[in-house]
């Protein structure tokens, strides 16, 4: 996973994941190990890194091809796989062909969830 860091001079450094556990993401920057919360870069694709003063840690935004699987969910750019779960399976639930719903438009909305969940890494 790729991480970006933004200071306060607008210079934007792309950053390596260098350890992963279920609450951090550790990262090196100026030569030392920082980290941020895992949690709050799911939850709003920015986090600030209380061990990096002067920035913003983003998690990788998905590329141009991601896109418009992320609108066919009704999604944005800065959706996390938890969100892509969850407008999938709001939609999929009205389009389902048990449901009444239409067997083109549900294999158009799990292609966009697949496509879009490989993206993120989810």
């Amino acid at each position: 996973m790729t991480l970006f860091f933004l200071d306060l001079e607008c210079r934007w450094q792309s950053l390596e994941v260098t350890r992963e556990t279920p609450s951090r993401l550790y990262f090196v920057i100026d030569g030392r190990q920082r980290f941020v919360s895992r949690t709050e870069l799911d939850q709003h694709g920015v986090a600030m890194s209380r061990a990096v003063t002067g920035g913003l840690v983003y998690r990788e935004i998905p590329s141009e091809a991601t896109e418009p699987a992320l609108v066919a969910l009704g999604l944005d750019a800065m959706a996390t796989p938890a969100d892509v779960r969850r407008a999938y399976r709001t939609l999929a639930k009205v389009a389902h062909p048990d449901a009444g719903g239409s067997h083109q438009r549900f294999l158009e909305l799990h292609a966009a969830y697949v496509a879009a969940m490989q993206a993120l890494g989810g």
